[in-house]
């Protein structure tokens, strides 16, 4: 039986020629479980009473993971369609995600899965010259005036701005005056 490669170094440091061998690497994932289960275990461990209480009842469970699947399921696709405007797409993302992990075992894995990667990145990031960390900071906030340029083009300014800083955005920004 092969073994997962659950290293984080594989994929960047030893084929790229980076030594990274200074950056802190988080702990390595575990491998997947092999009876692949959906739903978490009524009797895991948990820390608050409330749980425990609802894990005790089998009807007050089936609603409990009811809840928590819509609830985290409606922040991930929100969050899922925010990601491409200014504002915490990724973030609500995570938080239902989070959500759902702590009642669906696959989305427990993925949230694992997703932490051990961004800390990686960001180890990564954080071991690059200064310079590097500028040119990243540059394009992230080119990305982001694109992003809220291109909202303004589409959606058309809002009316609750001053004139002013209407007057600006047409005049710099090349926007279309919204309707009086």
């Amino acid at each position: 039986m092969s073994e997962r490669n659950t290293d984080p170094r594989s994929e960047s440091g030893a084929a790229s020629g980076v030594d990274d061998s200074s950056a802190t690497l988080p702990a390595p994932l575990k491998p997947l479980a092999h009876d692949h289960r959906l739903l978490r275990d009524a009797d895991d461990k948990d820390d608050w009473a409330w749980r425990r209480a609802i894990r005790q009842r089998p009807a007050a469970l089936a609603a409990y993971r009811a809840l928590v699947l819509a609830v985290g399921g409606v922040l991930v696709l929100g969050g899922l369609a925010l990601v491409p405007l200014p504002g915490p797409g990724w973030l609500v993302v995570l938080l239902g995600l989070a959500i759902l992990a702590s009642e669906f075992e696959p989305a427990q894995r993925l949230l694992e899965f997703v932490k051990v990667r961004l800390h990686a990145w960001n180890q990564w990031v954080r071991s690059q010259p200064w310079w590097v960390q500028f040119v990243f900071a540059l394009l992230t906030a080119a990305f982001v005036l694109a992003v809220v340029w291109l909202t303004l083009r589409v959606g058309g300014i809002p009316g609750l701005l001053p004139l002013g800083v209407v007057d600006w955005l047409v005049h710099y920004g090349h926007l279309p005056r919204p309707p009086s």
